[in-house]
Order: structure tokens, then sequence, then C-alpha cells
């Protein structure tokens, strides 16, 4: 376990002196039930194809701002699944392939150094990846760094972001940029 001094003096690290750690609070056992286990309570089911940048039998893409990443997106199922163990056979082969199309598209849109994938599945109970592209040159966002830093950065011009997300729908949909 790095010191404080170690944590601060690392550039990863988005914090200055005099954050201190919390304690842990007690386990929760059973644990609370996460939104949209079944289709008919979920959220994203809810969602109509319009919302989305591209879509296709099994995947959809969404658009997201709400951490100042420019072009950041999660890519949904289409059919609710709640993790990598409920995908079909066809999900599971397509998912690569797609998340590779993605970050092209997410490449594409300039000044990325790298792009980040990632799922925790806490949240709602339908399967998404985030998809989340770190700023060329900005090496303090490395990894797993880059999610640490979400609350310290600046929020980003809206158009900025609407541009990236439009560049990466039509990227998506076989559209010149």
């Amino acid at each position: 376990m790095p010191t404080p001094d170690e944590l601060v003096a690392d550039p990863r690290f988005p914090w200055t002196r005099g954050l201190e750690p919390k304690a842990l609070g007690p386990r929760q056992v059973p644990e609370p039930e996460r939104a949209g286990l079944k289709p008919d309570d979920c959220p994203l089911c809810e969602r109509s194809d319009g919302d989305y940048l591209w879509t296709d039998e099994h995947w959809r893409l969404l658009p997201y701002d709400g951490i100042p990443l420019r072009g950041c997106v999660i890519l949904e199922t289409r059919r609710h699944a709640d993790s990598y163990v409920d995908l079909t056979p066809d999900e599971a082969a397509t998912l690569g392939p797609v998340l590779a199309r993605i970050e092209d598209a997410v490449l594409a849109i300039g000044e990325v150094g790298r792009v980040h994938v990632a799922r925790w599945g806490e949240g709602i109970a339908h399967f998404h990846q985030w998809v989340m592209p770190r700023p060329l040159g900005v090496m303090e966002l490395r990894g797993p760094s880059l999610m640490a830093w979400m609350d310290a950065l600046r929020p980003l011009d809206p158009r900025e972001v609407e541009d990236a997300h439009a560049s990466i729908g039509s990227a998506m949909q076989g559209v010149d940029r």
C-alpha cells in the first residue's frame, strides 16, 4: 500500500494533501437489489432506438455526457441481459468486433491517446460497457486513474461533446466524417 507521500507524488493521483480515506461501512448482506433486474422494470429496455448513435440486431450505442471526457459512449445489449454469462452465443461473438469498431470511431474524433473499456455491473442490471477516451497527452489519466480523476476534471463545452458523438455515430453508421 503506498504511503500518502507516494500517492501525492504519483502524477496519476488527482488529489493533493488533506484527504483522509473513509472507513468502510458495514457489509450489506444480502446486497440491495439493483434497478432493472427484469426487462419490464429496466430503464435501458424502455429507451427508443432514437436515443442511440448506432444500433444493430444485438447492440445499441448510447452517447454519454455525464463525465468530462469528449466521446464517451456506452455499449448496451439490445436484449435484456445482466452479465457476460447471459449473452447469447451471437452476442458474445459480436462483442469484440463491435468494440473494435467503436474504438476506431472514438479514435477518429482526434486528440485521443487511448480508449478505455470498462464494465462494473453495479448499477442497472442490463449489460453495458463504458467506452471512455483518454485525451491525448494527458498522462495522469492513464489506466484506472482515469476514473479517479472524473470528479476533478472541468466540464467540457457541450458543443464539443455533441460534435464528438455525431462523428462517432457517423463512423458507426458507415457515413463519411
